[in-house]
């Protein structure tokens, strides 16, 4: 059944009950007033008769009874008027001349109202008589089925009103309701769904707004998918290829050694091949690596292992970790220490940073050439003293830019600035963040790149000061809060 003949039918069978109540109700409050204004009008004829009675029955003469209250008798709805006497004889009893009434059937009160009363006499208290009167109802009762009739129309009429009303409003809802499920029936999940908004409070425009702001989070959710999709297919592509290459030079290093026959390799070409499967072996451990600890950054419920760190310890234990490598890979390797560091310590994960420190070397020597410098730094940040700057710097190509933000993307494919799948400068980044520092690379006159971990830092002269209240509330000083805080 169509909404429109359910809400009539329902507004019909309601309104059915609450139209019945009230005309009854008004039905039965007509009755009581009605019958109430004839009984009174009863009593008042029965006090005039007795008052016209009594004296002629004392006198014990009836003769001017029949002409005073004959009268009476002739009254509208009066249908008798009886007297009797001290013995119950009839002394005058009203006749009407009309035609004969048909027999009336029903009870009592329902054809007529009938009032007695004795009369004694005022000084001797003596029994002289009585009076009854009897009214008729029967126009009393043709007006109050004239009512019912007449509550009966208007509340049929009330009712059709309000049945073809709620009908009415019922179509409307319902091709309201009928436009929502066409619309959801053809929504295509790459074109917008095409609900139109009334602007209204009412629950059809705000079912409206909530299914299209549902297809709007499904398309959000549908163009993420995708994006998801095609990265992981971007990144099985890119982990087959750059994974199989240095599997490609490990075996091509095992063939030139097996098919040397025993015999001695030159010096220069076996060192050289050497280093070829050495290098591919750092670039295969390098990659895997990078997943792994992807993984583990992206996971929030795995915390850091975050401790107090040495930031001039620190930067020495990376310097040693990096310089055999840097050193094998045939490239010159410098450590700088800046001043006012060597009682500063920052707070964070020292595997996970060192992990950052040997992406950042190993991202140097892929893009720079044999014989060229790579340093490793620390020092004081110069806009911001709170901070320090942990640096490896290169003598390469340099990074131009335009893509200065762009190598940091998971999945980035460039063959000039990016490695490992493009995971190597994006764990970077990931890692940074988890410190509440910033990764970025740096402008430099000369040729080459500058990537700096810039990180909140702490020395022993700003926490004694702070103790001590001399610094309170100073940007400058507050590194320990930021840490804490952490």
């Amino acid at each position: 059944m169509r909404m429109r003949s359910q809400l009539a039918l329902a507004v019909f069978a309601a309104g059915s009950l609450g139209v019945a109540a009230l005309v009854a109700d008004r039905y039965i409050a007509a009755s009581e007033i009605l019958y109430g204004r004839v009984e009174e009008r009863a009593g008042a004829l029965l006090e005039t008769v007795e008052n016209l009675a009594m004296p002629q029955l004392l006198q014990g003469d009836g003769r001017d009874i029949n002409r005073e209250i004959g009268v009476l008798g002739r009254l509208p709805r009066v249908e008798s008027i009886s007297i009797y006497d001290e013995n119950g004889k009839v002394v005058f009893q009203t006749e009407h001349k009309d035609e004969p009434r048909a027999p009336r059937a029903g009870p009592a009160k329902a054809r007529l109202i009938e009032l007695h009363k004795a009369m004694t006499d005022p000084v001797s208290g003596k029994l002289i008589g009585g009076v009854q009167v009897a009214l008729s109802t029967e126009s009393l009762q043709a007006a109050l089925r004239d009512l019912l009739w007449r509550g009966i129309g208007l509340g049929v009429a009330l009712l059709l009103t309000m049945a073809v009303t709620a009908w009415y409003l019922g179509v409307l809802l319902g091709r309201r309701m009928e436009s929502i499920a066409r619309a959801i029936e053809g929504v295509e999940l790459d074109k917008p769904l095409g609900l139109k908004d009334g602007g209204s409070d009412s629950e059809a425009d705000l079912l409206v707004r909530k299914f299209n702001a549902l297809h709007e989070r499904l398309l959000l959710e549908i163009a993420e998918r995708k994006k998801l999709t095609e990265v992981k297919d971007d990144l099985t592509n890119m982990l087959i290829h750059d994974m199989k290459q240095p599997l490609t030079i490990l075996n091509t290093v095992l063939a030139m050694f097996a098919e040397s026959g025993g015999a001695e390799l030159p010096q220069g070409k076996r060192l050289a091949l050497l280093r070829m499967a050495k290098r591919s072996i750092r670039r295969e451990s390098s990659m895997i690596e990078d997943l792994l600890q992807m993984a583990r950054l992206k996971n929030a419920e795995i915390p850091l292992r975050k401790e107090r760190l040495s930031l001039k310890s620190f930067v020495e234990e990376c310097a040693r970790e990096n310089g055999v490598v840097v050193e094998q890979a045939q490239r010159r390797w410098t450590l700088e220490v800046g001043d006012g560091i060597d009682s500063s310590w920052i707070y964070g994960d020292r595997a996970l940073l060192k992990r950052l420190v040997g992406n950042l070397v190993l991202n140097a020597i892929d893009h720079t050439p044999e014989e060229t410098g790579i340093t490793l730094g620390a020092r004081l940040h110069v806009a911001d003293r709170s901070k320090v700057e942990i640096y490896v710097r290169d003598e390469g190509l340099g990074v131009p830019p335009a893509q200065r933000e762009a190598i940091f993307e998971k999945f980035r494919t460039s063959s000039q600035f990016s490695r490992n799948a493009g995971l190597g400068l994006a764990f970077c980044r990931m890692a940074a963040e988890r410190h509440s520092a910033r990764l970025e690379v740096l402008d430099r006159p000369e040729p080459g790149a500058t990537f700096a971990l810039i990180i909140p830092f702490a020395s022993s002269q700003s926490l004694a000061l702070e103790r001590n209240g001399a610094v309170g509330k100073n940007k400058n000083t507050t590194a320990r809060e930021t840490l804490q805080e952490r």
